[in-house]
């Protein structure tokens, strides 16, 4: 009974043994060099400078906003390769970076991709965290580069929109080329709203804005929730419950409509 007793905790102990490799096999060290997931505040893929091929845009750091919200410090200039590397390795490892940009004074806090002017070249937009000489007031800002030869070239460093914002995404709702801002911004009695901004050759000019919502908005990221052609999907939560919002534009007038 002792020997069957003994073989029982050798089994168990062979087997935590396995367990605790296969943990530690699976938290390879990233190589010197590398931008580890848990440091990638925002990233994308697209065509960031109008050559074909794609990139991988991340935000990398590990700094808080005074609402407690993330912001980095780097922009990395990736490989789009660099994407299943942050999915099977967990980092980027430094041969797939081309690029790394200092960007902490503008605290960065999401990075995306966006045709803004219609010009068939995606711009760069990084959304930031900053005070500016007309606005002393730390905040989210939109600002906007262009893309050229590893760097980033000012487009449009907007002071602010309309109205303190929570997030924005790019997309062409209305079918002409060019993507427009959609944001989700707080009035001053702390309700939501949707607004949509389209770029005027000088800056961008608020078109829109849907109907007040009592409670917080946050646009449907999930793969799940994935809006359809020329739709904005967003989740409304209100007095503990969840409703999910579908907004296209109508008769060319920029109205939303659920």
């Amino acid at each position: 009974m002792k020997a069957w007793k003994n073989i029982g905790i050798g089994i168990v102990f062979a087997a935590a043994l396995l367990l605790i490799s296969a943990h530690l096999f699976s938290q390879r060290t990233a190589p010197e060099g590398s931008a580890e997931l848990r440091d990638i505040v925002s990233f994308c893929v697209g065509d960031a400078n109008g050559n074909g091929t794609d990139d991988l845009l991340a935000i990398s750091g590990s700094g808080k906003t005074d609402e407690g919200e993330r912001n980095g410090q780097f922009l990395l200039i990736c490989d789009a390769s660099a994407k299943e590397d942050l999915d099977t390795l967990g980092y980027i490892p430094p041969e797939k970076i081309r690029n790394r940009i200092d960007l902490a004074p503008i605290r960065p806090m999401k990075v995306q991709l966006g045709d803004v002017n219609g010009d068939g070249i995606n711009e760069v937009s990084i959304c930031v965290y900053k005070t500016t000489k007309f606005h002393p007031v730390l905040a989210k800002r939109p600002f906007f580069f262009d893309l050229k030869n590893g760097n980033l070239i000012p487009f449009w460093l907007g002071s602010r929109l309309s109205r303190p914002f929570d997030d924005y995404i790019l997309r062409d709702l209305d079918g002409d080329g060019a993507d427009e801002i959609i944001s989700i911004e707080e009035l001053e009695n702390g309700g939501r709203v949707l607004a949509l901004y389209n770029w005027r050759g000088f800056g961008f000019e608020m078109l829109t804005e849907s109907k007040e919502y009592d409670g917080t908005l946050r646009f449907a990221y999930d793969p799940a929730e994935q809006a359809g052609e020329g739709e904005i999907r967003a989740v409304l939560s209100s007095y503990g419950e969840q409703k999910a919002l579908v907004f296209r534009l109508k008769d060319e007038r920029f109205i939303f409509a659920e």
